[in-house]
């Protein structure tokens, strides 16, 4: 074999590699071009969720827990109260149910003791709970006064306070309720279908008393119309007391 031959050999099996892509056996790559970095997966976004185990659920009660957090879970059974419900549909947060029975208890922090049978922690007082259908000027005054001590929840008929009264009260989520409504009676009369709930109407400080001397009331329905701050006030400190 020839030298040009040999030389035209070699001169095609570059040209050859090098119209496939490729480099000429001992060429350095281009300068300025390196090899293709693999691409690196970004995971997705966690989406932050909040677990609320009261039984239940209240837009005041959801004002004061959520922070940032786009979705909650609560017990299967919860009450979530109309307020809420709301809540959550304007504030474009998911609602979540799931069996606390069915969950796995989490396991205790190192170096934190587990309380013993015999050294359980005492359980904490229950507040009172505010229902408010009709709102006015004095209402507003009064839930200055009587907050923190008592919650409140917001509600659009004595239908709707009549069911969550029921529920606070069979669950044990408050030692009374109170409603303010135009329509008392009618308030009461839904909450009786209950047998764990005793409700009145009520008009003055004599009614509190008479009531209290023949049942024992857990819940109070009070018509706070035309009616000032002072007064509501003086109702609720009778309310309170004794209670």
């Amino acid at each position: 074999m020839t030298d040009s031959s040999l030389i035209d050999r070699i001169v095609n099996g570059v040209l050859d590699q090098l119209g496939r892509g490729g480099t000429a056996p001992g060429t350095p790559a281009a300068p300025g071009k390196s090899a293709p970095k693999p691409v690196v997966a970004i995971p997705a976004k966690v989406v932050a969720s909040l677990s609320i185990s009261e039984k239940v659920i209240t837009a005041d009660l959801l004002a004061d827990r959520l922070n940032g957090e786009r979705s909650i879970t609560v017990p299967a059974k919860a009450i979530v109260t109309p307020a809420a419900k709301d809540f959550l549909k304007e504030q474009g947060i998911d609602l979540q149910r799931c069996d606390a029975a069915k969950a796995k208890p989490a396991a205790p922090a190192p170096g934190n003791a587990v309380p013993s049978k015999g050294n359980t922690p005492a359980k904490t007082e229950l507040a009172p709970l505010l229902i408010i259908v009709k709102h006015t000027d004095a209402v507003a005054n009064l839930w200055e006064h009587l907050q923190p001590a008592w919650k409140r929840e917001l509600v659009g008929c004595p239908d709707d306070a009549a069911k969550l009264a029921i529920g606070e009260l069979s669950r044990g989520g408050a030692s009374q309720v109170v409603i303010l409504a135009e329509q008392t009676f009618r308030a009461a009369c839904l909450a009786n279908r209950s047998d764990r709930v005793k409700a009145v109407p009520i008009t003055s400080l004599l009614d509190i008393k008479s009531a209290r001397t023949q049942i024992r009331v857990n819940t109070w329905c009070v018509d706070p119309t035309d009616r000032s701050w002072f007064e509501l006030r003086n109702l609720f400190k009778s309310l309170t007391s004794n209670s």
